[in-house]
């Protein structure tokens, strides 16, 4: 705004001074015409109405024309001469008559002779100063007798100034006024353009005041609700950068924006505390590789940029304390510009805690199984020596013989899971390429007596897929699935196993026609220990420990496991495998 006033005021005053210029320029080409024109048209006028009287009097005496002269001198203010067509002097008002001209040194006496008003500026030879000259013809019967002649000085360019001055003051004054008015303006526009833009630099309630002239109030009126927007505007974003930085501040989860030039962006304390920084500010604008020098972080940071690393990683953190941590990063690209990666949010979660629970909680599965698998196995060795012996006692015998297996099978289960969970080196080592259908029926075969003891027969659909994986485990995982199907199709029902894929994944396919599963359980079911009918499963044989078995099989394997089931119509477990390559 007080930009605009000045560039108005600027503009104001070149115009004043286009307008001086110009009236300097007008007036002194007037005054060089109006000594131009000398004579004035009313002089010109005379003559003609002399050179009429002249045709009337041709015949008069030589005073009478001397007199005639004079008179039209008198009406004209001009020098008046009457000349023959040979240059003679008939009657002057100033010297007389009786003087000879030379023509040739007079044009305007020659046009007047050819009939034409003629029209001459020389200087006087003897004031040295310029003076106009006009003839007209004079005729007596149409034919020209004779010429009259105007001539008076021409006016100098300071006569003309003083007749004009008056006029040049009274401009002047009306001139002043207006400048004064327009300054006045634009006075009053400046004050309400700074009264406007410290309104807007220090969001103070001010109102720009109305000042009587209708463009300026309207500039205040429109400046006024401008300034009330901005400061509502104001009001809720500081509001909201309260709320956001409440947020960020008092979040458990770290926060760590990085631009595309790896500088640190953002990073809220729960970051900094879990990096051993003192205060997040001091890390903001630095190169995260100066704050944070973990090679894991630079590598998947890189990894996101280029659109080739995974959504979560896990990281382990010894900071400056030597306090060991894991967190759980989940990281996304922030894009501004499209087809360009400006920066990489990543959010920090301190699983520190839950990775001892895992531990301790794995720790003890592993320790309690070994612990109980060897007394069980010496109590499965004496059942049997004491069912021999014990002929009329062997119905206890084998209900005693089937629980202890059963509590074989489970702890077998544990020990294996536990392997699996704790990532034995030795699984990723045994990947190799395997006939999918082969895989499926050797796993059929393990789990046909316990299908022809309820008449369940296989219906299998696979032609000649064939995958890089961990045959053993796959295997481990298929006869689980398999053996749950059977368990829980009814007697002389078809268990359902396809197989189908494509360039990215192998997909296989358990059906069942049992009695279904409710959405609410799809997720739990792959829990250990989980059962939704526990009494059922218990009596079917079944461990509650196969599909965590599967879950964990796959995840290794980088697929997915999902069952499609409701209640009354059977259910359809699908596992995912991706193409891996050898």
């Amino acid at each position: 705004m007080q930009i605009a006033a000045v560039a108005v005021q600027r503009q104001f005053l070149k115009d004043v001074a286009i307008v001086i210029v110009f009236g300097l320029i007008s007036l002194w080409f007037a005054t060089g015409w109006q000594m131009a024109r000398g004579i004035p048209g009313i002089a010109l006028g005379l003559a003609r109405q002399a050179s009429l009287g002249l045709e009337e009097n041709a015949s008069e005496t030589d005073l009478s024309r001397q007199a005639l002269c004079s008179a039209i001198a008198a009406r004209s203010g001009s020098r008046s001469t009457w000349l023959s067509l040979e240059g003679v002097v008939l009657g002057d008002s100033a010297f007389g008559a009786g003087t000879t001209l030379p023509l040739g040194q007079y044009p305007e006496v020659q046009a007047a002779i050819a009939g034409k008003i003629g029209q001459a500026v020389r200087r006087n030879h003897a004031s040295n100063s310029p003076e106009i000259f006009i003839a007209v013809p004079v005729r007596l019967d149409g034919q020209v007798s004779a010429v009259m002649r105007l001539s008076r000085p021409l006016p100098s360019r300071a006569a003309v100034l003083r007749e004009a001055s008056p006029f040049v003051v009274w401009g002047a004054l009306v001139l002043v006024l207006l400048m004064g008015l327009r300054g006045r303006q634009l006075r009053r526009l400046q004050r309400k353009a700074l009264a406007l833009q410290t309104a807007l630099e220090t969001r103070a309630e001010t109102r720009l005041p109305v000042c009587g002239i209708r463009e300026l109030d309207e500039i205040s009126l429109a400046a006024n609700k401008v300034a009330k927007r901005w400061r509502k505007v104001d009001v809720s974003t500081e509001r909201k950068r309260v709320e956001w930085k409440a947020v960020f501040n008092s979040m458990q989860e770290g926060i760590l924006l990085i631009d595309d030039a790896d500088e640190l962006r953002l990073m809220n304390p729960a970051a900094a505390d879990f990096f051993g920084i003192s205060k997040a500010k001091r890390a903001v604008g630095k190169l995260y590789l100066e704050v944070i020098r973990d090679a894991d972080l630079h590598e998947y940071v890189s990894a996101l940029r280029e659109g080739q690393g995974s959504d979560q990683i896990q990281l382990h953190v010894d900071n400056e304390h030597g306090q060991a941590r894991d967190f759980l990063l989940s990281g996304t690209r922030i894009k501004y510009r499209r087809d360009h990666c400006d920066a990489v949010l990543i959010v920090m979660s301190n699983i520190t805690r839950l990775e001892k629970l895992q531990q301790m909680r794995e720790q003890f599965a592993g320790n309690v199984s070994h612990e109980l698998k060897t007394p069980l196995t010496s109590m499965s060795g004496y059942i049997e020596l004491l069912a021999e012996s014990a002929k009329d006692e062997s119905g206890y015998i084998a209900a005693i013989s089937r629980q202890s297996q059963r509590m074989l099978v489970i702890i077998d289960d544990l020990l294996y899971l536990s392997r699996i969970e704790h990532g034995d080196p030795g699984f990723e080592e045994d990947f190799s390429p395997i006939l999918v259908k082969t895989l499926l029926e050797t796993c059929i075969a393990a789990r046909q007596a316990e299908a022809d003891q309820r008449a369940v027969s296989f219906d299998l659909q696979a032609e000649g897929e064939s995958l890089f994986a961990n045959r053993r485990l796959l295997e481990r995982a298929i006869v689980n699935l398999i053996s749950n199907a059977v368990r829980h199709s009814p007697e002389s029902g078809t268990v359902l196993i396809r197989a189908t894929s494509t360039k990215r994944f192998l997909t296989v396919e358990f059906g069942d026609s049992g009695p279904g599963i409710a959405p609410e359980h799809h997720r739990s079911i792959f829990h250990r220990f989980f059962r939704i009918d526990k009494s059922r499963d218990r009596d079917s044989g079944g461990t509650g420990i196969g599909l965590a078995i599967v879950k964990h099989v796959v995840y290794l394997h980088s697929g997915r496991v999902w069952v499609e089931s409701e209640l009354g119509a059977g259910s359809r477990f699908f596992i995912e495998l991706p193409q891996r390559q050898a």
